[in-house]
């Protein structure tokens, strides 16, 4: 009841314009380090979190709305609760994919800045089947299994991934590694000093000049930030399906030097 009574006032203060919002966003890639670069922005004493890290606002069309506004905001804390100048950021790794959640976003927070990661492709492919097939019980998290072995998964995503909607391809295992059209459709909204692309290993090893790479981005001065989350997904069966692996990357080919021709660089992919 205590609760209840103290999310009411929060939501009565944010409705009558106390509240915070979000200075940036991880937008993305799945299975790219969106949770280790949450934790590890955390670290820094001038970056404080949202509550939760998967707010899922942006993305979801059946909560989305700009009278629900009120209701994400009450996903980070008050003015008061947070040392004066911090900045809020919240990570949903599914922002890059949907392909409302730049307009809808820009809309709410013209000025946010935003950060993707990106991986491998085809590793985060098999990243994220492992995770769907493995890890998502059938039957807690029926709409998350997937009971398909790799290279049928892979298969049937090749067929349709240029024809299928977002909605009918949620898993999207092929179709959300292809980075540049995700990059591009954010940058038709945002100016590319708001968005700042990092690649997985760069998050991975996390060197200084990583570090004052992202803290420049960001506007906050440079600390020491700390690996706080690695990945403890077991990533099994992959030398069963080294052939379908190579298919992939072959299909991936040229999508990423679309990639590499948008951000001026190469990854050693």
């Amino acid at each position: 009841m205590k609760y209840l009574k103290l999310n009411k006032l929060k939501l009565l203060l944010i409705k009558s314009g106390f509240h915070s919002t979000p200075s940036f966003l991880v937008i993305g890639a799945q299975k790219a380090g969106t949770t280790a670069l949450h934790d590890i922005l955390g670290t820094h004493p001038q970056i404080t979190k949202a509550h939760r890290k998967e707010i899922h606002y942006f993305d979801n069309d059946n909560w989305y709305n700009d009278q629900n506004i009120h209701e994400y905001l009450q996903n980070f804390p008050l003015p008061f609760q947070f040392p004066f100048k911090n900045l809020c950021f919240e990570s949903t790794p599914r922002y890059s994919y949907h392909p409302q959640a730049a307009k809808r976003i820009k809309k709410a927070f013209p000025n946010i800045k935003l950060i993707m990661i990106v991986r491998e492709p085809s590793a985060r492919a098999f990243s994220a089947w492992n995770m769907h097939h493995y890890h998502f019980d059938k039957h807690l998290y029926p709409h998350l299994h997937d009971a398909r072995p790799f290279d049928v998964a892979i298969e049937e995503d090749l067929l349709q991934v240029h024809n299928l909607e977002y909605i009918k391809h949620e898993f999207g295992y092929v179709k959300r590694g292809i980075y540049s059209n995700q990059i591009e459709r954010y940058l038709q909204l945002f100016p590319s000093k708001q968005l700042l692309v990092l690649e997985s290993n760069e998050v991975r090893n996390l060197t200084v000049d990583t570090q004052e790479q992202i803290c420049h981005f960001l506007g906050v001065e440079y600390h020491q930030l700390q690996l706080k989350t690695k990945n403890k997904s077991i990533q099994k069966n992959e030398t069963d399906y080294t052939k379908t692996l190579a298919e992939l990357k072959s299909f991936y080919a040229p999508h990423n030097k679309e990639l590499f021709d948008l951000l001026g660089k190469t990854y050693d992919w």
